[in-house]
């Protein structure tokens, strides 16, 4: 009963922006896709580490990057965030640095030409608290952007970066609203 509890709050479903097909991630390690809408599924030879042991039941999700084709990005949970850029043809890498994953989203770049902006929401870079953390380049090094944001201690359910406006952060908590959240300084 414990898994099924939390089934209706993971986002295990993905649709890709770019070519129309859907992705679906299970927590027992196995990953799917369709290219007809949903009406029929193939399961991939690749999944994410999406297991109950790592949390993932709870905190597993999936998303399509916006703008790149076959590019999936899985958070599943205490094992970090993983990514393909084939839609799992080939094994998901692990991206070095986040260590723990409850909230994820893209962003504008945050230069021109840049690569999307990734949020992350959880524990990266060896920290032992979780905080809302943001990547400029493909998720190759994780900078803090705060620990609590806008100093609420409640569950973070939701991270969207704007798709419009380079830097800004959308925050959702579990039951006490949202907060939105600009780059300050030179350096965001």
């Amino acid at each position: 009963f414990h898994r099924f509890m939390w089934w209706f709050n993971r986002r295990a479903l993905a649709a890709d922006r770019v070519n129309g097909n859907f992705y679906l991630m299970s927590d027992e390690g196995r990953f799917f896709s369709s290219a007809d809408g949903g009406v029929t599924w193939q399961e991939s030879a690749n999944a994410p580490p999406c297991i109950e042991a790592n949390a993932c039941h709870v905190l597993g999700q999936l998303l399509a990057q916006p703008d790149r084709a076959q590019r999936l990005w899985a958070g599943v949970g205490g094992d970090g965030l993983y990514r393909s850029d084939d839609a799992g043809l080939t094994p998901w890498t692990k991206l070095a640095g986040i260590d723990e994953v409850q909230a994820m989203g893209f962003g504008a770049p945050m230069s021109s030409g840049g690569s999307m902006t990734e949020f992350v929401y959880g524990r990266a870079n060896g920290d032992a608290e979780s905080g809302l953390y943001r990547s400029d380049d493909d998720g190759a090094t994780w900078v803090l952007i705060t620990t609590f944001p806008a100093g609420s201690y409640s569950d973070v359910s939701a991270v969207s970066g704007d798709p419009g406006i380079p830097g800004r952060v959308y925050v959702a908590f579990s039951g006490t609203g949202f907060v939105q959240g600009d780059p300050t300084g030179a350096g965001g």
